[in-house]
């Protein structure tokens, strides 16, 4: 999915992202167009040699992102709900291993909801870096409609939101919701912080969503 997200977005990573492969030619233009079949049929095989539910699960997570980054479609135009996409490639892993570990699809509709509704919401803080490309493609991200400085505080509020959320779904226990909504305020903290940095963000995402699932356990 990023290799052919990464093709379509060329003149925008040549603003935001000088150092990916498409823009410094690390990699021939030639060449990198061959990535996506690779890596779709390798997909493929691994996929079915487990079976077919887990094929077809793949097939949807890879044309979920088709669907996001590639014309005629290109979905990521769309403000905010374009990130529906990738919730529901979230949602569909965990749909894959909670298959693999109790051997059926029986999550609760709170799970569903929170990766739809609270996961599609946060994840629009991917759009901040790309702000200055998307604005001059005309991408019309949650950033570009509303100004940077605005959207983030909105998104901040959104990963605060989406934090408890977890707490609460997840475990319902008033420590972890306390602790869900701290590390929510360190989000919102994060991504309003000049200059801005993706990385702490991330980081900060997989190591709350590493201890959330060591605790759980």
């Amino acid at each position: 999915a990023v290799t052919p997200n990464n093709i379509a977005d060329y003149e925008i990573d040549v603003v935001t992202n000088p150092g990916r492969p498409t823009v410094t030619k690390a990699i021939p233009a030639q060449d990198y167009k061959y990535f996506p079949w690779l890596f779709f049929t390798l997909a493929v095989i691994y996929s079915r040699a487990v079976d077919l539910i887990s094929l077809f699960l793949v097939l949807v997570f890879m044309g979920n992102y088709f669907l996001y980054s590639m014309p005629p479609l290109r979905l990521k135009r769309v403000t905010f709900f374009s990130k529906l996409l990738i919730s529901m490639n979230s949602l569909t892993l965990v749909l894959l291993g909670h298959l693999f570990h109790s051997g059926d699809f029986g999550i609760p509709l709170s799970v569903i909801f929170f990766f739809l509704v609270c996961v599609t919401a946060a994840l629009n803080f991917i759009d901040i870096k790309d702000y200055e490309g998307d604005k001059k493609a005309g991408v019309k991200t949650l950033p570009v409609v509303l100004g940077l400085e605005t959207s983030k505080k909105i998104i901040g509020v959104f990963f605060i939101i989406s934090y408890i959320a977890a707490g609460v779904i997840f475990s319902n226990s008033p420590l972890l919701v306390a602790m869900a909504a701290g590390l929510g305020l360190v989000q919102f903290f994060l991504i309003n912080r000049k200059p801005y940095q993706e990385g702490h963000v991330l980081l900060v995402y997989l190591l709350s969503a590493a201890a959330f699932i060591f605790l759980l356990h």
